[in-house]
């Protein structure tokens, strides 16, 4: 019974305590050139929540704590593709939010 309880503890916070495995792959999958529909087309794909802000013109992808943001301007042409990872210490009972790095600079 205690193997059991504790195994379901381990599973449960490896659970809550993951990372998007293929965040950086999935960042480098998407281009200048892309719209909301292949951006949306893409979050399907790997299975993450894709969501567009009309109001900061913002796309954004994530999978547990961490994300992908894609920034158009006025045109709805892709200008920033930027990522921020979380990274876990102490056997993963914390977590720390990862800086922000910019994938692509597009000239919209």
């Amino acid at each position: 019974m205690k193997n059991s309880i504790g195994i379901f503890l381990l599973l449960l916070l490896s659970g809550c305590y993951s990372n998007w495995e293929n965040l950086d792959e999935v960042s480098k999958e998407i281009t200048c050139d892309m719209d909301i529909v292949g951006l949306e087309k893409l979050a399907m794909k790997h299975e993450v929540l894709g969501q567009y802000d009309t109001v900061s013109k913002t796309y954004s992808m994530s999978k547990s704590n961490d994300v992908i943001g894609i920034v158009f301007n006025d045109k709805k042409v892709i200008t920033v593709i930027a990522k921020t990872q979380s990274h876990s210490s102490l056997g993963g009972l914390t977590r720390r939010q990862g800086d922000v790095i910019v994938v692509k600079r597009c000239i919209g």
